[in-house]
């Protein structure tokens, strides 16, 4: 789902419209179904070339204030589900109002309107809910307070509430582990090699598959996907053997993140807190690897999922095989636990394998295939296997001209 290291290349679902289907236990006006309708016609209107206007429909919910940033706010339904709205064209002023009058963790009514899918480049993500008042009730307290503050989103950079003036609970450190030679020098290996990875590009195909639940198809994509600075820039992209014209974060469906330069880092950095534990030495495709599972709960370092306009802080938990000569990471599993309810996801399963690739002449471990597996609580199952081939070198340059009144004559 998810970004990677040594460069893990792990799936994810970041936006799948079928996978929102219920409402964050009763708080959001909608039945169940409701809030994936109104986004599966945002996305088609979105397609169709209908613009980004109202889609229609109004969405309302009770909750706790966590996030106030420079063009959206952020409201925690109790079931731990987190609603993102657009503040719209006068968003400046309207979060600097906010910011002046709130508090993280203030009882607030959220009513927005669902609308076409938006995308804010400042943000890197689209929106499906325009904000149309964030009314506030009353100053957080009690157990509504401890919950929002239990989230690890108002922590997010960006955020222009106010830190909260009632600290949360410091959570414990784990149990100290006995020192782990080779898992240290696991930690080091993995870090250095992804800070030193080189920009690339890459062939990635994938096929999605869906069953069970009265639905059933198959699609097939690839696209050329160039890695730099860390960050995923996918083109020319063909959907079942013809142009997608879009961007690509509008194909409908389970969609999916690769992300080669982040996935491992929360769970071999000491920083964010994963606990590993050592299960054995095997044999993984002809290479001797230890085998180490890992719990990382929900934070900042894990990060987030997204569907539509709504998110939630997941618990990861998963193995990692390490190769015992150059203690990189040959194999991730990992699965996502503890969903809110309003995330129609009951189970997810994510495997990256790396091999050996040459990359401008130069041998590299890298990703060649992942396989994520989504099963639905209506009982159907999303399979997506993506394999990557075809990696080179990918160098970018720019040459600036500047246009002015000529320089003076150089003195003597």
């Amino acid at each position: 789902m998810v970004q990677c290291l040594t460069r893990v290349a792990v799936l994810t679902t970041l936006a799948a419209v079928l996978a929102v289907s219920a409402a964050a236990q009763g708080n959001v006006l909608f039945g169940r179904g409701g809030l994936s309708n109104k986004l599966a016609a945002a996305a088609q209107a979105e397609r169709d070339g209908n613009g980004h206007g109202a889609a229609g429909g109004v969405f309302q919910m009770e909750g706790a204030l966590e996030v106030v940033s420079h063009d959206a706010v952020t409201v925690l339904a109790s079931d731990g589900t987190l609603f993102e709205a657009w503040l719209g064209p006068d968003a400046a002023a309207t979060a600097a109002g906010f910011a002046a009058a709130d508090q993280v963790g203030d009882d607030v009514t959220l009513e927005a309107v669902f609308i076409n899918p938006l995308y804010v480049t400042a943000d890197s993500q689209f929106f499906n809910l325009r904000l149309l008042r964030l009314t506030r009730q009353r100053a957080g307290s009690g157990r509504e307070l401890a919950r929002a503050l239990a989230s690890p989103a108002w922590r997010e950079a960006g955020n222009r509430l106010p830190p909260p003036s009632t600290s949360p609970a410091a959570t414990p450190p784990p149990p100290a582990a006995p020192a782990d030679p080779f898992l240290e020098a696991a930690r080091t290996a993995v870090l250095h090699y992804a800070a030193e990875l080189p920009n690339f590009l890459v062939t990635e195909t994938l096929t999605r598959r869906i069953r069970g639940g009265g639905n059933s198809g198959t699609d097939h994509i690839q696209s050329e996907l160039a890695v730099a600075g860390g960050r995923e820039y996918r083109s020319a992209i063909v959907l079942n053997g013809r142009p997608w014209p879009h961007p690509f974060a509008q194909l409908s469906g389970l969609n999916w993140n690769s992300d080669f330069a982040e996935r491992l880092l929360p769970i071999v950095s000491p920083a964010c807190g994963a606990v590993l534990h050592r299960e054995g030495a095997q044999k993984l495709q002809g290479a001797a690897v230890e085998v180490y599972s890992f719990r990382l709960l929900p934070s900042l370092c894990a990060g987030s999922m997204r569907v539509g306009p709504a998110r939630a802080f997941p618990s990861l938990v998963g193995t990692l095989d390490i190769d015992t000569t150059s203690h990189l990471v040959r194999r991730l599993e990992e699965s996502y636990q503890r969903l809110p309810e309003s995330f129609e996801e009951s189970s997810s399963r994510d495997t990256t394998d790396w091999g050996e690739v040459l990359v401008a002449g130069v041998a590299q471990l890298l990703p060649k295939t992942s396989v994520l597996e989504v099963r639905l609580r209506d009982g159907s199952t999303y399979d997506v296997s993506a394999r990557y081939a075809n990696y080179r070198r990918f160098e970018t340059s720019s040459h600036m001209t500047v246009v002015g009144p000529a320089p003076p004559p150089a003195t003597k």
